[in-house]
């Protein structure tokens, strides 16, 4: 799957993690992030966002690895409510968010022209110690 996330072949990776699960082979947070960052580098983030929420109930672990591929994808695909969203959804889990998870926050929230959104995120980077 970490090959079509190289050959932006997201369709070829979601295929893959079916044919795995129909053989019973169980996908883990590493298959699931480099499925979910081939459907960011190819501007689908409404699947990102779908193989996401299948980790949640599927039970396998999320990582901060993994939000961030999602969130690019919505930065991607202009949805800066949607990398908010998970951003808060990391919060709330308890998953940690680094200097890596704001700079596409702030970065989504520029395109989005939502300045003030920013500009509190640089404030919230700043009051955790995340350089």
């Amino acid at each position: 799957i970490s090959a079509c996330e190289r050959g932006r072949q997201w369709q070829r990776a979601l295929q893959l993690i079916e044919e795995m699960s129909a053989k019973g082979i169980p996908a883990n947070t590493v298959t699931y992030s480099a499925a979910i960052s081939a459907c960011e580098k190819c501007g689908q983030w409404q699947r990102a966002l779908q193989l996401l929420a299948s980790m949640h109930h599927m039970g396998v672990t999320v990582s901060t690895v993994t939000y961030n591929s999602a969130m690019s994808a919505c930065k991607h695909g202009g949805q800066w409510q949607w990398a908010l969203h998970l951003l808060q959804d990391m919060e709330g889990k308890e998953i940690p968010a680094d200097t890596i998870t704001y700079n596409i926050a702030i970065r989504v929230c520029k395109l989005g022209r939502q300045w003030h959104r920013a500009l509190q995120l640089m404030e919230d980077m700043s009051a955790k110690g995340i350089p």
